[in-house]
């Protein structure tokens, strides 16, 4: 059972990136004489985090780009303000504050860390949230929504597949390596333990939670190097540096990362190592591959084609934030479409949004499950699959196919 109030309404969420301004921002005003929905984004327009998710918010924003260009929801008009967290998230609840000040309809946030601080208020104000990255805790909760799953999902996908993989003739030996304050490593952490200790070919070893901004790794390397497999859950120049001291010990078991390490900071990784070393890395992600021959990625790419020049495209297409913030698009305008055939334009509110995402059931080729709410499970990409690096083509590619991790049953 869901907590608290029994839903009847759906979250949506905007995430664009309109301005890069230190404190706060709006665009896209819209047409004046349609009814208005008023989004409110708090997230890193101009901090640490900002390199890593431009490209989903530039995937947001053009798909309802896209959608005012087509008039794809011709009944309202769509405002977005953002405030800029800077990733610090004690100007969270300011900024929910601020928003909401401002009439915003609804929230969005970057992470489910984020979503959690404001947990009570967004129940209190009746206003959705639906953030990109989710965590454990909020599933289950009333007020919120989210892309993808909880990052719990990752250790189970990367224990699955190593315990079905490993013919050694003694237990696989498996550590993690992470970043002590972020839910995107201890989550994972806590699954992959649980699962290597009801595996008999699996011996978890060793977990090393570094501090954030770690750079230098040898006292994390040295208890990790008995290692076969090695989960690595840093972000930014910490899985850059880290995958690069790794190599240079002359390690040779299985790099395993999260999309959140490997995919979304590859560039730096790529920087620092050389293009051979990195051949054969292990990445989990709920996405479509750019290279797949399906009409969700002729969508995007037609947009990009129309509207880039070659060298942004090929910039946007190296990676996999696009997709998603692409991907987030189509579910929230499918939310609002079903909010205003509920109860018509002029009546729109928070709830009223919430019910369009709740009735919102996507089946898009090429992800591993349809996009809808099933249960206490609030997260739209419920499956995950393995990709590996193909130095020579130097892009990814499958290794493992879709994999629903039991937690979301």
């Amino acid at each position: 059972m869901r907590k608290g109030i029994v839903r009847t309404a759906a979250v949506v969420m905007v995430i664009v990136l309109l301005s890069l301004t230190a404190m706060a921002g709006c665009g896209n005003g819209g047409d004046k004489s349609k009814p208005e929905v008023i989004i409110g984004y708090i997230g890193d327009l101009t901090g640490p985090a900002a390199i890593a998710v431009k490209d989903t918010f530039n995937g947001m924003r053009d798909y309802f780009r896209m959608v005012e260009e087509k008039g794809l929801i011709p009944e309202v008009s769509v405002k977005i303000l953002t405030y800029d967290s800077r990733s610090d998230r004690g100007r969270i609840p300011p900024g929910y504050k601020w928003l909401v000040g401002q009439g915003a309809d609804m929230i969005s946030t970057i992470s489910g860390d984020e979503a959690m601080i404001l947990a009570s208020s967004l129940e209190a104000d009746q206003l959705p949230n639906f953030s990109f990255g989710s965590s454990i805790k909020m599933l289950g909760e009333d007020w919120m929504f989210s892309v993808l799953p909880p990052t719990f999902c990752s250790g189970e996908v990367v224990g699955h597949r190593i315990e079905e993989t490993w013919d050694g003739a003694q237990p696989a030996k498996v550590g993690l390596v992470g970043l002590a304050p972020l839910s995107i490593s201890r989550e994972p952490l806590e699954a992959l333990q649980d699962w290597c200790a009801a595996a008999p070919n699996l011996d978890f070893v060793t977990a090393q939670m570094a501090p954030m901004g770690t750079t230098t790794w040898a006292a994390e390397i040295d208890h990790l190097k008995v290692c076969d497999y090695i989960l690595d859950t840093t972000i930014g120049s910490s899985m850059a540096t880290f995958e690069r001291d790794l190599i240079a010990s002359g390690w040779q078991g299985t790099h395993f990362g999260l999309m959140n390490s490997f995919m979304a900071y590859w560039d730096l990784a790529r920087a620092s190592i050389p293009e051979a070393d990195l051949d054969g890395f292990l990445a989990d992600t709920p996405y479509v591959d750019w290279n797949e021959d399906v009409p969700f990625v002729a969508e995007v790419k037609e947009y990009i084609e129309a509207h880039m020049d070659p060298q942004e495209a090929a910039e946007v297409m190296r990676g996999v934030g696009y997709i998603g913030g692409w991907a987030g698009g189509k579910m929230v305008a499918e939310a609002i479409k079903l909010a205003v055939a509920q109860v018509g334009a002029e009546n729109l509110d928070g709830a009223v949004l919430r019910d369009g995402f709740l009735a919102v059931d996507l089946t898009v080729e090429g992800f591993g499950n349809a996009w809808k709410v099933a249960g206490d499970v609030n997260s739209f990409l419920q499956t995950l699959r393995i990709m590996k690096w193909d130095a020579a083509a130097e892009r990814w590619v499958q290794a493992f196919d879709f994999y629903r991790p039991p937690i979301l049953g």
